[in-house]
């Protein structure tokens, strides 16, 4: 095993800018609190490193365990190194996982794709607001942009 250098950034104004994911191997998000969406998982995600995070909030919808990535539970140090060094130990898998997580990025996160969702939402929107002035109580029109 070659000697290997890890940093620990924390928080970062513009992680793009400053060239940390074009450095990084591997990106790992630890978090112990429920977050609804991690740009930063999108970012290394585009990026083309694979990322692993905890299995809390919105993370397991975007990293897909073994795939695009690890995900483990909250607190477990000793499973983040273990996939760390898995990782790290295998640059083929590395960058197949690397790939596999920029394709599900671009396929998730295409502007053209989004914007085009969200104008047929609000048609949705529209078309509900002339059927009926309120919806009743407790009802409301959601859906996903992704």
């Amino acid at each position: 095993m070659s000697r290997r250098q890890r940093s620990a950034t924390g928080l970062m104004q513009d992680p793009l800018f400053e060239g940390v994911y074009a450095a990084a191997d591997v990106v790992c998000l630890m978090s112990r609190w429920e977050e609804l969406f991690g740009l930063v998982i999108a970012e290394a995600m585009a990026s083309g490193k694979p990322v692993i995070g905890t299995r809390v909030g919105g993370i397991p919808e975007s990293i897909k365990d073994g795939d695009t990535g690890f995900l483990v539970e909250r607190g477990d140090e000793v499973a983040m190194a273990e996939k760390i060094l898995f990782l790290l130990d295998d640059p083929a898998l590395r960058a197949n996982m690397g790939k596999k997580a920029r394709q599900t990025v671009e396929a998730k996160f295409d502007h053209r794709k989004s914007v085009a969702k969200l104008i047929e939402l609000y048609g949705l929107g529209a078309s509900a607001n002339r059927e009926s002035k309120s919806l009743p109580r407790g009802e409301a029109i959601s859906a996903s942009i992704y």
